[in-house]
C-alpha cells in the first residue's frame, strides 16, 4: 500500500508539472508598498456596457449608470497579500475541497474541456503539488472562490467592487462611451495578457506570458495607473448574476464542477489569459467583457481586487 501511495503521489506531481508554468523568476520580485496602492475615482454618470452585435453574456445592453466615489486597488490582489490574510488561519474553498481546476494546454481543442481537476491545487499550489505561491509572490492569487475573495476584502477593511464600479475604473473614471479598451480604441495586444495563437495548445506568448503573469508585468492600462484590468485573470465583483435567459454557465456546471443546488452565480469582469483580442477563442477582450461563475468555482484564471467607497470609509471610522 505504501508503494501505491508513493506512485500515486508521483503521478500527481508529474501531471501538475506538465501543465504550462508560471514565470517564476519575474514573479518573485515583490514591492509591497507599490502593490498596496489604490486609485481614487470621483463618482459620476457613464455609459456602461455595449450594444455591439457581438456582445455576449452580460455586456449588453449599453446603459447609463451612476456610481459613487470610491478607491480601487491598482493591482489585483497578489499571492503575497493573500498569504498575509491566511496567516489568520483562514482556509479557502479549494483547500477544503482538496482540488481545483487548472488549464492543460496540451488537451485537444476537440476535447470536452481543456480544464483538469488537479488534486491539492489551491492558491498555495496553483499548478498542484510541485508548485508554490512563494515562487510567484507578485502574481495574482487564483483558485479563490467568491467567498474567499469576499472574506479577504472584509479582512482588509475593503469590499468587492460592483460591476459598474469595476468598468468605471477600467475606463479611468470617465464616460468614454463606445471606447473599446481602457486606453482607447487601438488594439495593443502587448499591453494585456491574453491568448495569442490557437487555443488551447498554440499560445505564441507574443505578449511575453505563458499563463498567468505578475500583476505589474504590463504598463498601466489607463490614466489612473490601473494595471491588468483586461487580461491575466478574471476578477470577481459583488454583483450576483440572475440568469434571465437560462443560457449561461450551463456548460460550466456540466463540465467543470459538480452540480450543487442552492448556489449563486456572481459576475466577473476583464477576461483572462485564455481570452483573445477578436473572440475567436473564448471571450473577446475589451472594457465591457463580462461573464459569471458559480460562487464556489476555483480556477487558475480567476482572481479579484478590492475597493473602498466613501460611505465605507465613513462607516469604518465611526
Amino acid at each position: 500500500m505504501d508503494l501505491l501511495r508513493m506512485i500515486s503521489a508521483l503521478c500527481i506531481v508529474s501531471v501538475s508539472l506538465q501543465l504550462h508554468s508560471y514565470a517564476t523568476a519575474a514573479g518573485n520580485v515583490y514591492d509591497k508598498e507599490k502593490f498596496n496602492q489604490m486609485a481614487k475615482f470621483k463618482g459620476g454618470w457613464y455609459w456602461m456596457g455595449t450594444d455591439a452585435s457581438d456582445a455576449r453574456d452580460l455586456e449588453n445592453p449599453a446603459r447609463y449608470v451612476k456610481v459613487g466615489s470610491f478607491e480601487m486597488d491598482k493591482y489585483a490582489v497578489t499571492n503575497a497579500q493573500f498569504s498575509d490574510f491566511t496567516a489568520t488561519g483562514y482556509k479557502t474553498v479549494a483547500e477544503a475541497r482538496k482540488r481545483a481546476f487548472v488549464l492543460d494546454p496540451k488537451t485537444s481543442s476537440k476535447a470536452k474541456t481543456e480544464w483538469k481537476r488537479i488534486p491539492y491545487a489551491s492558491w498555495k499550489n496553483p499548478r498542484g503539488p510541485g508548485s508554490s505561491y512563494t515562487e510567484i509572490k507578485s502574481h495574482p492569487v487564483v483558485h479563490v472562490a467568491w467567498q474567499d475573495a469576499d472574506e479577504y476584502c472584509r479582512w482588509a477593511k475593503k469590499r468587492l467592487p460592483t460591476a459598474a464600479e469595476w468598468e468605471y475604473a477600467a475606463r479611468g473614471g470617465e464616460d468614454t462611451g463606445k471606447q473599446k479598451y481602457p486606453w482607447g480604441d487601438d488594439v495593443q495586444e502587448k499591453r494585456m495578457n491574453i491568448w495569442q495563437g490557437n487555443f488551447p495548445s498554440g499560445n505564441t506568448a507574443a505578449d511575453g506570458c505563458h499563463g498567468v503573469c505578475p500583476v505589474d508585468k504590463f504598463v498601466a492600462q489607463n490614466n489612473k495607473d490601473m494595471h491588468s484590468m483586461l487580461g491575466n485573470v478574471w476578477e470577481w465583483t459583488a454583483d450576483e448574476f440572475v440568469r434571465y435567459n437560462g443560457s449561461y454557465v450551463t456548460r460550466a456546471k456540466e463540465v467543470l464542477v459538480e452540480i450543487v443546488q442552492n448556489t449563486r452565480d456572481y459576475v466577473a469582469r476583464g477576461g483572462s489569459y485564455v481570452d483573445t483580442v477578436d473572440g475567436t477563442s473564448n471571450h473577446k477582450t475589451r472594457v465591457t467583457t463580462s461573464t459569471a461563475f458559480t460562487e464556489w468555482e476555483t480556477l487558475d484564471n480567476l482572481g479579484f481586487r478590492c475597493v473602498r467607497g466613501v460611505n465605507d470609509m465613513k462607516t469604518s471610522n465611526s
